[in-house]
C-alpha cells in the first residue's frame, strides 16, 4: 500500500504541476521566493529535512525539552514502547509517517498560496497530522 501511495501522490503531483504551470500559479510563486522562504512554515519544514537528512530526530521527550513549551518529564514505558508492543505494524506505522507529512505539506503549500494571493488560508496547524491513527483503526462502517 504504501508503494502505491507514492505512485498516487507522483500522479497526483504531476497533475497538480500542469494545472498550476497553465494556471500561472508556478511563475507566481518562483517571483515570491524570497516572501516564502521567511514564512514560518516553510522555515519549520526546512528545518524537519534537514534533521531527517542527517538523522539527527531526538525521541519525543527531547524534542519537547528543546522546542515545545511547557518542558514534559521523559516516560520511560514510550521510550520502551515498540511497535510490536503498542499493537501497530511497520507498515501502519509507514503509512500514518506517510499521511502526517503529506498533510504537513498541503499545510505549507496552502500557506504558500494564500501568501501570494492564490489561496484563503485562515488557521494554523491543528494537529491534524496526528489523526492518522485514527484514520487507520476506523472501519468504513463505523458511524460515530
Amino acid at each position: 500500500m504504501l508503494a502505491n501511495c507514492s505512485v498516487i501522490r507522483s500522479a497526483l503531483r504531476s497533475r497538480l504541476v500542469r494545472s498550476f504551470a497553465s494556471s500561472g500559479y508556478l511563475g507566481k510563486r518562483a517571483s515570491y521566493e524570497e516572501k516564502i522562504s521567511g514564512l514560518a512554515e516553510t522555515i519549520q519544514q526546512r528545518r524537519l529535512l534537514e534533521r531527517l537528512e542527517l538523522g539527527d530526530c531526538p525521541s519525543p521527550p527531547t524534542w519537547f525539552q528543546t522546542y515545545a513549551s511547557p518542558p514534559r518529564s521523559p516516560d520511560p514505558q514510550v521510550e520502551k514502547l515498540t511497535l510490536t508492543e503498542s499493537g501497530m505494524s511497520e507498515h501502519d506505522f509507514k503509512t500514518i509517517l506517510d499521511a502526517a507529512f503529506a498533510t504537513c505539506c498541503l499545510h505549507v503549500e496552502s500557506r504558500i498560496a494564500s501568501l501570494i494571493g492564490e489561496g484563503f488560508y485562515t488557521i494554523g496547524p491543528c494537529g491534524e497530522e496526528l489523526l492518522a491513527p485514527i484514520g487507520l483503526v476506523l472501519g468504513s462502517t463505523d458511524d460515530r
